[in-house]
Order: structure tokens, then sequence, then C-alpha cells
């Protein structure tokens, strides 16, 4: 049994490793400064998340990264998601893609992708909250 453990430990690490690693030379130059100056999209799918949802754009328009878009998907909410992101939109520049009936979460980040501008895409649950080290120059 705890061999098995250690076996899929080391997996995930083989794995991952090289992930992460790739991740810190896209963003990092050597003397620890951020180095990407890309474009980054952000595209976070979004039913009934009124409660939430202002939290995590602040969280990214909060990030010390000046080349960034943000996407919201608005799956045919039944809260105050939508009148919240017309609220932060006139503050924030976001693109709101509204489903006009509920798809779910896989087809609604599959519409947001078509639209993604960025090299490079984040997709953000609507309660999740970005670090603002994340993107630290």
């Amino acid at each position: 049994m705890a061999f098995q453990f250690f076996l899929i430990l080391f997996l995930i690490f083989a794995f991952f490793a090289p992930f992460l690693m790739l991740l810190q030379r896209l963003f990092y130059n050597r003397s620890g400064k951020s180095c990407y100056e890309g474009l980054v999209s952000f595209i976070i799918p979004a039913y009934n998340e009124g409660v939430h949802i202002e939290r995590v754009i602040r969280s990214i328009f909060n990030l010390n990264y000046k080349n960034l878009e943000v996407i919201v998907v608005n799956d045919f909410s039944k809260d105050n998601t939508l009148e919240i992101l017309k609220k932060l939109s006139k503050k924030f520049k976001l693109k709101i893609i509204e489903n006009k009936k509920n798809l779910g979460k896989s087809a609604s980040l599959n519409k947001a992708v078509e639209f993604a501008k960025g090299d490079i895409l984040f997709f953000v649950d609507a309660d999740t909250l970005i670090n603002k080290l994340a993107f630290d120059d």
C-alpha cells in the first residue's frame, strides 16, 4: 500500500515538475523579474455567481501585469451575476459573453476560447481569488 502511494506521488511530481518549470521559464528571467509581455487571457465561467464574481475580477485586475484580457461567460444565471458584470464593465475592461440558455461549464469555456486573443489562457472559476504575486514584476 505504501509503495503505491509513493509511486503515485512520484508520477504526479514527474508530470507536473516539468510543467511548473516551463511556466517559470515563460514568466521569469534569471533575476526573478517577470519577462513575459504577451497577452494573457483569463476566462471565467459564471452561473449564479453574484456572490463571488466581483472578488475574482478585482483580484485579476489587481495583478501587477499590464497585458491581460478578462472574458466572463454568464451561463444564463438566474441571480444578479449579469447586473454585477455590467456594473464592473464600466470600471474594468471586461468581455462579457451571455449565453441565451444554460450550456454548462465546458460549453461556456469552449465558447470563450473562440473570443480569447491571449497567447496564454487561464481558466478561473468564479469563486477563485488570484494571488497578487502571481504575475509580480
